[in-house]
């Protein structure tokens, strides 16, 4: 709390989903948490920002072109070694309200 009040980012996340209504609506409340944020629109697409970019935080749609969010989080998984911690959620939401964990 004290950091999105003192105006420092809490970190970079990267949202990734095709439907541009699911990328606005979690950007804006990412926003308001603080955090900057990058959007892509399919899995291969994550998978080249997730490495140009080194989000600290992933959301992850599933079904999505060319390279879905299973495979596309597998890559990353893999990019990142275990040196960076980094979380995955769906963007299903689950029914406490919030993004159902993937890993």
């Amino acid at each position: 709390y004290e950091s999105v009040m003192s105006g420092n980012f809490l970190g970079k996340a990267l949202i990734v989903d095709d439907e541009i209504t699911d990328r606005r609506t979690l950007k804006a409340l990412l926003t308001k948490l603080n955090y900057e944020t990058v959007e892509a629109t399919n899995g291969q697409e994550a998978i080249d920002l997730f490495k140009l970019e080194q989000p600290t935080i992933v959301f992850m749609d599933i079904m999505m072109p060319k390279v879905d969010g299973y495979e596309a989080t597998r890559q990353i998984k893999a990019a990142a070694g275990e040196s960076l911690h980094t979380s995955y959620f769906s963007n299903r939401i689950h029914r406490s309200g919030f993004p159902e964990p993937m890993y």
